[in-house]
């Protein structure tokens, strides 16, 4: 088992396999989408495509996911939407 002490130690050494990028993320607090911006500025430009791809692929599943949200209220809501006394309410609307 490992004391207090050895391990801040060692927690020390682990920072010698962080990419320096990555260091210099952190201490300066930056947002995820600001690492993100600073990590494509590496990436080959063959590969850029992928990257791009996966992008378009998240904000496909985004839009997916509000639709199939969106369906789910609608029908459930729609029961108490249907009712008569509903109706009734909204009517002088």
């Amino acid at each position: 088992m490992c004391n207090r002490k050895s391990f801040f130690e060692n927690s020390n050494k682990l920072s010698e396999f962080i990419p320096d990028n990555i260091q210099i993320a952190r201490k300066k607090v930056m947002s995820t989408r600001e690492i993100l911006m600073n990590e494509i500025k590496d990436v080959p430009e063959p590969f850029l495509t992928e990257v791009l791809d996966f992008v378009h692929f998240i904000k496909t599943k985004i839009a997916q996911e509000k639709l199939d949200f969106s369906v789910m209220s609608e029908s459930s809501l729609g029961k108490d939407w249907l009712k008569p006394e509903e109706e009734e309410a909204w009517q002088d609307l």
